[in-house]
């Protein structure tokens, strides 16, 4: 029997040029909006420019509110007693993902009545936070880099560091976007940085969630599809090869289904190894996320052909390897497939030269700290803090 629920953006406007769709979806909602923007290269680039110019000529009341960084609950509390009781008819995040899940934030916590910190539901000593009342402000998202897809999320990603620091997510029904309007070539100004992260970042995402606990057929089939594709990209950034308007198109379209595919499955231990970080280091999650994915993905691998050779996750692991090494998927070529999987993990982190936790900064005697504070449940398979310890070993 196949079950499964799946969650969504209402409207998704996907194309070259979708931008200039804003001043319509604005309307839809009424007259009166608010906007987080973050991205220097959109204003630098005059782009910035061009969607306001398109909302005045609309007669759209806007405000801006600039996002700088990762946000945090702090951020969150004092952008929500900014706005709360306000009369926008819709928030708009035009950035990256830490301007969308801004928007989101502040949308949510401009529907309670107290302190952020208190809805997280990662990192308390006394559980998951408490639970949200929905948004009352509908939300358009407008991602301009290709990243791990917020525009299809329905929840926020916030940071509150400190001695007991911590990330996690605001979640909520109402807070997926509304429209998720994406417009591949608002990420031309991306630099090769930027994008070589993303889209790790990306693959990262697609891979958890085709072997977590939370994996679902739907889900299943647009991953192997997304992976092989990234894979390509990142080879031919290795050979040198031109970025085309293709490749932009297919990085964006490629964002878009991790966020579907983390929307409707689970986190493993490799993005809440990075939470874990987040809460004591800031460290971009991008770059946190491409630093562990080798070792994370070897220890589990390792443990599930250990402990559960005929299982789902083995399979699953396998048929990733045979999507990246091109070879026939077969039970039988399961040890081998395992293998080709780690070889072309192994790979992308040494041709791509992605940093080690100790050349972001990472201390180990913050290892413990790290490893306590890691969460799994829907990781395929339960480790040990001793194998927590291994990713991060291994990762430094």
């Amino acid at each position: 029997m196949i079950n499964f629920s799946l969650n969504f953006p209402p409207k998704i406007d996907f194309g070259w040029g979708a931008a200039t769709y804003l001043p319509k979806h604005v309307n839809n909602f009424g007259k009166r909006a608010l906007l987080f923007v973050g991205s220097h290269s959109l204003a630098e680039s005059g782009t910035e420019n061009n969607i306001f110019d398109a909302l005045k000529s609309e007669d759209i009341d806007f405000e801006r509110e600039e996002i700088t960084s990762e946000p945090s609950v702090e951020l969150i509390d004092a952008l929500a007693g900014k706005y709360r009781g306000s009369d926008f008819d819709v928030f708009v995040g035009i950035g990256g993902g830490s301007v969308l899940d801004a928007t989101k934030a502040v949308a949510a916590m401009c529907a309670q009545d107290d302190d952020t910190a208190n809805y997280l539901d990662y990192g308390q000593a006394s559980g998951p936070g408490k639970m949200l009342k929905p948004a009352q402000v509908p939300i358009i998202a407008m991602p301009s880099n290709v990243c791990t897809g917020s525009e299809a999320t329905n929840t926020a990603a916030l940071v509150h560091r400190g001695e007991a620091g911590y990330k996690g997510y605001l979640k909520e029904y109402s807070l997926m976007p509304k429209v998720a309007l994406i417009d591949p070539s608002l990420t031309i100004t991306l630099t090769q940085e930027d994008f070589l992260f993303n889209i790790i970042d990306s693959f990262s995402s697609m891979l958890e969630a085709f072997v977590s606990k939370g994996s679902n057929i739907f889900t299943d089939s647009l991953m192997l599809e997304g992976l092989s594709m990234l894979q390509t990209i990142l080879m031919g950034m290795l050979s040198g090869t031109e970025m085309k308007k293709e490749t932009f198109e297919q990085l964006a379209y490629a964002s878009l289904m991790a966020g579907i595919a983390s929307s409707n499955s689970a986190t493993t231990i490799h993005q809440n190894l990075a939470f874990a970080i987040s809460g004591i280091y800031d460290i971009p999650h991008a770059k946190l996320m491409a630093t562990l994915l080798y070792p994370a993905t070897l220890v589990n691998m390792r443990k599930v052909q250990m402990f559960d050779a005929q299982g789902e996750a083995t399979a699953k692991y396998s048929m990733f390897g045979s999507a990246m090494s091109g070879m026939d998927y077969a039970f039988e070529k399961h040890h081998v497939l395992l293998r080709a999987a780690s070889e072309t993990l192994l790979s992308m982190r040494d041709d791509h030269q992605i940093p080690s936790l100790e050349a972001l900064g990472v201390q180990k005697a913050d290892f413990y700290k790290i490893a306590s504070a890691t969460r799994q449940e829907g990781n395929p398979i339960e480790l040990a803090e001793t194998e927590i310890m291994d990713i991060l070993d291994l990762a430094w």
